[in-house]
């Protein structure tokens, strides 16, 4: 689920048309259903890309965070929208001590370097961790740009 993510039930103006994954206190919630920090096993990161174009001639790519909650019984996936909101929400996980699956190291990443920097990186390493990890790069599909990604 393509999701914003807010802290402590703030409002967010941007991308109205989202859901919001709500980080509170004492966990996490969305659409009614709250997940306890005590419920959950791990928290899995990985990262995709989405293609925007902005003419013809030209392509943005982007990068969003995917974030699975894994509890006792359910898998909760979601790709967060607001990329300035990362940090902030890798610095809630490590507050709440919650365990992190992050094969690439993306807190580190994110906890380093501004988002200019992170998208230079990203940029950097993105096509080879596709490739290896079997990331959706992109996960999104605009006719006829996809050929030019891979």
């Amino acid at each position: 689920m393509i999701k914003k993510v807010s802290f402590n039930q703030q409002s967010l103006k941007n991308w109205v048309d989202k859901e919001t994954l709500f980080a509170n206190e004492d966990g996490f919630s969305f659409k009614g259903i709250v997940i306890d920090f005590k419920q959950i096993n791990q928290i899995k990161l990985s990262i995709c890309s989405e293609v925007y174009p902005i003419d013809l001639l030209k392509i943005y790519l982007n990068y969003y965070i995917d974030f699975d909650i894994e509890t006792v019984r359910d898998t909760f996936s979601f790709q967060i929208l607001n990329n300035q909101a990362i940090k902030p929400l890798f610095d809630y996980l490590q507050k709440h001590q919650l365990k992190i699956d992050d094969p690439l190291n993306l807190v580190e990443v994110y906890q380093k370097n501004d988002l200019v920097m992170v998208e230079k990186y990203l940029n950097h390493h993105f096509r080879k961790w596709a490739q290896k990890y079997h990331l959706d790069n992109p996960r999104t599909s605009v006719t006829g740009i996809n050929r030019f990604i891979k």
